[in-house]
């Protein structure tokens, strides 16, 4: 008997022992996901670069969810919390009642209850495709089989997907109070990289080059060749900081949407929105829009980036190193609004070339 006890507390123990390592692999593996969703941890820190959230291996996906959720729903009240503060400190109200014309730039999709803000320059082209698949209007399944030019061309793209403007005013009114309202930013500077990279020094852009790019130039270099004036092709991007802290360029007409402020395109002062997204957690941040509204199952975000080449994120550096450190400081100045509204801190370019520092807070 003696024996035949023993025996049985040994294999409970085993079964016990076993059973609180199977549990700490289970926390360790939680641990490791939980950690990309810190706001200055990336994804691809974890091995999971370029993949899409729908993409990651579904371990423990129910044990996790409930306590994912929880994490980023404080980091969305942080950042909500962190633009009220910001609008009330600056005294920012644009109106007192919301007018049609401010509304221009968010995407209604009615089946799903969301009310999406496109900023360019800040993963707008896949939230559009994305917006288009969600309509129901189409065969199209697979989000990158939609152009760049379709999502961006209003004649076409409007016929599957509205703007919250063209709805009469009861019904707008209706959908802000109800919708789920979201938007994505970046950092500022990131942002005005990101846009001089494609509006200028991309080939294709030969709008951008001729209606800014030779003016640009005919301001800002000395002896330009006749080829530069006529076709506007190789602005700098120390001539494009020029031209954004040039006090001519915003008297003479409203800034272009690739470098409007942040909060003058969304208007986050008036429009009280539930989700605000960042570029810094693309994935982690869209994937959490998508469950809000019930279309994580139907649709996933992109997993490519649009644009060829190198990330714009490893050129920051090196771009601003060119650039005089009073005009940075302007820059700066130029976005304060923005840096401070979603947690941006001053930009630090005192490092290697090939880094950069720019406080970040969630």
């Amino acid at each position: 008997m003696r024996v035949r006890g023993l025996m049985l507390l040994f294999a409970l123990s085993a079964t016990v022992a076993g059973g609180l390592f199977m549990t700490g692999v289970l926390m360790l593996g939680m641990g490791l996901k939980m950690n990309s969703l810190r706001d200055d941890v990336p994804i691809s820190a974890f091995g999971y670069k370029d993949i899409s959230p729908l993409e990651i291996p579904d371990y423990h996906y129910h044990a996790e969810t409930s306590y994912l959720s929880h994490k980023l729903e404080k980091k969305q009240k942080r950042r909500r919390d962190m633009v009220a503060k910001v609008c009330h400190e600056n005294g920012i109200r644009t109106t007192t009642r919301i007018r049609p014309d401010l509304l221009q730039y968010i995407y209604v999709n009615d089946q799903h209850k969301m009310l999406y803000c496109a900023i360019p320059k800040v993963a707008c082209t896949n939230w559009k495709r994305v917006l288009f698949l969600l309509s129901g209007k189409s065969n199209i399944t697979n989000a990158l089989d939609l152009s760049a030019n379709f999502v961006h061309s209003n004649a076409n793209y409007s016929q599957y997907v509205r703007t919250l403007n063209s709805f009469s005013e009861e019904d707008i009114e209706m959908r802000l109070a109800t919708y789920v309202k979201f938007f994505f930013v970046r950092n500022p500077l990131e942002r005005i990289l990101s846009a001089y990279r494609n509006k200028f020094a991309a080939r294709y852009s030969t709008y951008f080059q001729e209606r800014f790019g030779r003016k640009i130039i005919k301001r800002y270099r000395k002896n330009p060749s006749t080829e530069s004036l006529t076709h506007g092709h190789d602005v700098t991007f120390a001539e494009f900081v020029r031209y954004l802290l040039d006090p001519r360029t915003s008297k003479e007409s409203q800034l272009n949407m690739h470098w409007l402020h942040y909060y003058k395109i969304c208007h986050p002062c008036l429009i009280k929105y539930d989700i605000i997204g960042k570029y810094e957690t693309l994935f982690p941040d869209s994937q959490y829009v998508l469950e809000k509204v019930g279309a994580d199952r139907l649709v996933s975000f992109p997993s490519k980036v649009s644009y060829p080449g190198p990330r714009t994120s490893s050129l920051l550096a090196a771009a601003y190193s060119k650039i005089a450190p009073e005009d940075i400081h302007k820059l700066w100045e130029m976005y304060a609004v923005d840096f401070a509204m979603f947690g941006y801190g001053y930009p630090d370019f005192t490092e290697k070339k090939t880094a950069h520092k720019i406080i970040h807070k969630g």
